[in-house]
């Protein structure tokens, strides 16, 4: 149930991010574009997002309601989406790398305050960047927001909420 709990969530990021997002321009439009505007009928939700409790089940369903739904761990979302700032590599710092995708691994566990969670995260992928010179770290290209790599130069201030 956790894994299609985080399925769906991750399904409705990437619809929300779509329709929100700026459409292409061209080297010829002089236009600025920016992001096109939500419908008022459909939902803002996240970055976190918290299972539906018994209660919640009860008053939807009629059938029978299955112990299993109290396991599920409420997840947080690390997308573009939420965290637009979040665009510059954190190897280099450069503006150039572009957002490639949800996270491969899946999701990551968490300890949070009362209960334990999940993260799942976007991935950043930058081609251009290169490894300090004599480092002995392999060239690292595509960086994944819930890897501790990721946030490894940034202070704790300015970690995003």
């Amino acid at each position: 149930p956790q894994l299609e709990w985080e399925a769906n969530v991750a399904e409705y990021v990437t619809v929300l991010y779509q329709a929100t997002k700026a459409p292409p321009t061209t080297k010829n439009s002089t236009k600025i574009s920016r992001e096109s505007p939500l419908k008022l009928s459909i939902p803002i939700l996240g970055p976190k997002f918290i299972p539906p409790s018994f209660n919640d089940y009860r008053l939807r369903q009629t059938g029978k309601i299955e112990a299993k739904i109290a396991y599920l761990r409420p997840i947080n979302i690390i997308h573009p989406l939420y965290y637009s700032n979040l665009r510059n590599c954190p190897h280099c710092g450069s503006s150039e790398a572009r957002w490639d995708g949800w996270n491969g691994s899946g999701s990551r566990e968490v300890h949070g305050l009362r209960r334990e969670e999940t993260a799942l995260g976007y991935q950043l992928r930058h081609d251009k960047c290169a490894p300090d010179e004599g480092s002995s770290e392999p060239k690292q290209r595509s960086f994944a927001t819930t890897n501790p790599l990721f946030w490894r130069k940034w202070e704790h201030w300015k970690i995003p909420r």
